[in-house]
Order: structure tokens, then C-alpha cells, then sequence
């Protein structure tokens, strides 16, 4: 094709999609999530509360919890963080 500004050519390339290569595709895109969802897991804190626990004083940890869920949920704002 030729114009004014030169001359150029258009090469269209038609991708088929076989069965095999969406398997491998889809194979890779959930294996991705799950490595994603294993990492967000693995990085969840836990905390506690106990009935003898200690809203001021208190970590949320086994030895030291929370009294209330209350303080416990005002506190604890990540994502995937277990009370």
C-alpha cells in the first residue's frame, strides 16, 4: 500500500485458541490465585479476647487478650485478621 507519507505493509496474524493452550491458561491463572490467597493466610495475624481479659492493658494476644470484641474490632483493621 502506498501513500503520501510512504509505503507500508499490514501483517495480520489470526491467533487460534486450541483447548490445550486455555487449560495451560486457565491452569496458570489459578494457580496464581491460590499461590495469592496462600500468602494472604499466611500473613493473618489472630487475635484473642477472653472474659478475664483487659481492654486497657490487654495486647489480643493468648497471654495478654482483649475483653471485649468491641476493642478488639476498633483495634484489628488488616485484612484477613482473625479475632
Amino acid at each position: 500500500m502506498s501513500n503520501n507519507y510512504g509505503t507500508f505493509s499490514v501483517t495480520h496474524k489470526i491467533v487460534t485458541l486450541k483447548p490445550s493452550n486455555i487449560r495451560r491458561y486457565s491452569m496458570k491463572v489459578f494457580l496464581t490465585f491460590i499461590s495469592l490467597c496462600v500468602f494472604a493466610i499466611a500473613q493473618a495475624a489472630t487475635y484473642y479476647i477472653s472474659a478475664t481479659g483487659n481492654d486497657a492493658t490487654g495486647t489480643g494476644t493468648i497471654t495478654n487478650p482483649w475483653k471485649t470484641l468491641s476493642k478488639a474490632t476498633s483495634t484489628v483493621t488488616a485484612v484477613g485478621d482473625i479475632i
